[in-house]
């Protein structure tokens, strides 16, 4: 048995890089394929009546480990330059306040409706208003530099605001002069241990002889994230920092104070550093999503009762995306339809405590979200291809 499972997997993970290869030529984002495969698997163990025990548990632990390491591999190719500040405070902008926009409107739509006090509709809120950096990230690649660029910093951004909004309302009942305070105080700890860790990490990487550094690396970057979440701190400020401070540490290599992180070597181990990431959170991205697939409930997709509200919701998202895209001057095309909701959006909405939890945002309704967000990005990115083609015609 062991042996089979052994092929099982390797198949498995042969198969998901075949499907992630090949999305590039189909054009079918890869987290689409990645979820069919998981749900013609979860088909087959049904039908061959194999025992298989309930994974729902490990699915939360897959994902978080994912965001760090999407989140990581995204920062470790930003360049931080002068002439990137324009681009970087728009990212931010359109990461930030259409979240904030959408998140009230549909709290506010859900008290309307009755469900919950304002801290349960804005709970339920954040995870459908966050862009997904595990799909965004990847699929953009096949965009231009600059809009690759733009999409990584957004949806990175996005993922870590919508973290520190979730986690201020799952934290405090009411918004208070003490609530904010307190977020604050928190904000500033997190920024100060990141810098200490960020140090610690970088020095350890310029430092350390031994032929295997790369890993034990990576498993105290995971770690760190692991110990500030304990505390509800926002850590994925922690790991983009240290991605930014390894891709970018060429450009403050004269401050005094760092001359001790031997800059040119932690340069030189930057590179082999960011393959391992690369290739591991690939490994990562495809069991989540493949194993998200698995636990996918046929029903739950195609739950009439909740797609015309799915429906509404997108339409609503890309509405008010379309509108703060104009306002920041950024093309509309394939920009638009790269606001994939995923990993983060589940990962949120399975933190939620069931006492807080509104009826009207359901399972089947995230599902159906995720699934619309990346057909339409799907979309968006083929016709983006198109005019690309049909321009080098011209």
């Amino acid at each position: 048995m062991a042996i089979q499972m052994i092929l099982f997997l390797c198949s498995l993970i042969l198969l998901a890089y075949f499907l992630d290869l090949s999305s590039s030529f189909t054009r079918i984002p890869s987290v689409l394929s990645f979820l069919f495969l998981g749900w013609v698997i979860q088909k087959g163990v049904d039908l061959s009546g194999i025992q298989v025990p309930d994974l729902n548990e490990i699915l939360p632990i897959i994902g978080t480990i994912g965001l760090v390491l999407i989140v990581l591999e995204g920062s470790l190719e930003l360049q931080l330059r002068q002439d990137r500040v324009p681009l970087i405070k728009k990212a931010f902008f359109m990461a930030g306040v259409p979240m904030v926009v959408f998140a009230g409107a549909l709290a506010w739509f859900l008290r309307s409706s009755g469900e919950g006090d304002w801290r349960s509709a804005l709970l339920n809120s954040l995870p459908l208003a966050i862009i997904s950096s595990a799909i965004a990230i990847p699929s953009a690649k096949r965009l231009t530099a600059a809009n690759s660029e733009f999409v990584t910093y957004e949806s990175s951004f996005s993922d870590i605001l919508g973290v520190i909004f979730f986690n201020f309302f799952a934290l405090n009942e009411t918004v208070s002069g003490e609530a904010i305070t307190g977020f604050v105080r928190d904000l500033g700890f997190v920024l100060i241990a990141s810098g200490l860790a960020v140090g610690i990490l970088s020095l350890l990487l310029s430092r350390l002889k031994h032929h295997v550094k790369s890993v034990p690396i990576l498993v105290m970057t995971v770690g760190v994230y692991a110990a500030l979440k304990v505390f509800h701190l926002p850590a994925l400020i922690f790991v983009m920092l240290f991605g930014l401070f390894l891709s970018n540490n060429g450009r403050i290599e004269n401050l005094r104070f760092l001359k001790r992180f031997n800059l040119a070597r932690l340069r030189d181990e930057s590179e082999p550093f960011h393959q391992i990431v690369v290739e591991i959170a690939f490994v990562v991205r495809a069991t989540f999503f493949i194993l998200f697939g698995y636990l996918l409930k046929t029903e739950d997709v195609l739950n009439f009762s909740s797609l015309p509200f799915a429906l509404g919701m997108v339409g609503t998202l890309f509405g008010i995306r379309a509108l703060f895209l104009r306002f920041s001057g950024k093309p509309l095309h394939p920009l638009l339809f790269v606001a994939p909701r995923g990993l983060i959006t589940v990962l949120l909405f399975v933190s939620i405590t069931p006492d807080l939890r509104v009826s009207l945002i359901s399972s089947s309704l995230i599902i159906q979200v995720i699934l619309l967000t990346a057909f339409l990005m799907m979309l968006g990115l083929l016709k983006s291809d198109r005019t690309s083609v049909s321009e080098v015609g011209h």
